[in-house]
């Protein structure tokens, strides 16, 4: 069976600070493993951004939540936003979560590997 790596350069530009889990370097240290001939079989794929992602975020969030997270992503350039005690945004935050809620809604078929190797 195969398996699909979808990725985007855009979610190294979610910054959520250097002390923060989810941090830029950590999607680099991800890539760079990722990177190893072990994983050459990987079917990598671009994360895209589906037409209805905003109303499949809006379905989950408030529009008052989401007005709000947009403000504070937009115009900051480099600047790092709290929006809550531990949710930190970036001018990346937007794009990543368009893209990585998109995937959440992608159905994929793929044809087994029938020649019985793992």
């Amino acid at each position: 069976m195969t398996t699909l790596l979808f990725s985007h350069p855009c979610f190294i530009d979610h910054d959520t600070g250097q002390y923060h889990p989810e941090r830029p370097d950590r999607m680099r240290a991800i890539d760079k493993v990722l990177g190893h001939e072990i994983f050459s079989s990987l079917e990598r794929r671009e994360a895209p951004i589906r037409e209805d992602a905003d109303a499949y975020v809006r379905m989950a969030h408030s529009a008052e939540h989401v007005a709000h997270i947009t403000k504070a992503v937009s115009g900051h350039g480099k600047e790092l936003t709290y929006v809550d005690g531990d949710t930190v945004v970036s001018q990346g935050t937007w794009e990543a979560a368009r893209r990585a809620r998109s995937l959440g809604s992608i159905s994929t078929t793929t044809t087994p590997n029938c020649a019985g190797s793992r």
